[in-house]
């Protein structure tokens, strides 16, 4: 009964410890400095093996309860850089989350010439997101997308009135971030 109880606690979450063992590894130079680093903490001392129990046991455990990372460190946020080149266009894709939120910086290049940069911040349980956009000719906006009880998608332009996106608008702005993120 004990076993049962101590074994049926585990749920799945991030498996935090393991992760950070893993992204410690895999920056660790070489592919033969990271295949000997994971024997010798895979195979001869089981440091993954016990990384794995104590996520599955513990730290998922909390995560799932709590509704919130186990291991998060508010002063070291995720960040993730993403360049695309298509002809002469190369768009540079940087983003950032963290315990107070989630921010990607789109950095558009035309022919070797900046030609815009747009921020997109979303406040951690927020449902607005926030994008400020300057052009290469010094040309700002702000807009805002926000999403309502009843799942309605509302922009507001800094030079337009507030108006809902239609399911199609919806469907294509949810295909061009998925198209983003793929890459």
């Amino acid at each position: 009964m004990g076993v049962t109880l101590v074994s049926n606690t585990a749920c799945f979450a991030s498996f935090p410890l393991t992760r950070k063992l893993y992204n410690y590894n895999k920056n660790l130079g070489g592919k033969w400095a990271q295949e000997l680093f994971f024997l010798a903490t895979g195979v001869i001392l089981p440091v993954y093996g016990v990384a794995g129990l104590l996520d599955m046991v513990v730290f998922n455990s909390m995560e799932f309860w709590t509704g919130k990372p186990a291991l998060a460190s508010a002063s070291a946020p995720e960040t993730k850089v993403k360049v695309v080149a298509k002809g002469d266009v190369k768009l540079t894709q940087t983003m950032t989350r963290s315990t107070e939120g989630r921010t990607m910086i789109l950095e558009e290049e035309v022919k070797g010439q900046f030609h815009s940069r747009t921020v997109l911040s979303q406040a951690a349980d927020a449902s607005v997101v926030t994008a400020n956009i300057t052009y290469a000719d010094g040309r700002t906006e702000t807009r805002t997308l926000s999403v309502n009880e009843a799942g309605k998608f509302t922009v507001t332009g800094s030079k337009q009135l507030p108006r809902t996106l239609t399911p199609a608008e919806v469907e294509a702005l949810t295909a061009r971030l998925s198209t983003l993120s793929a890459y």
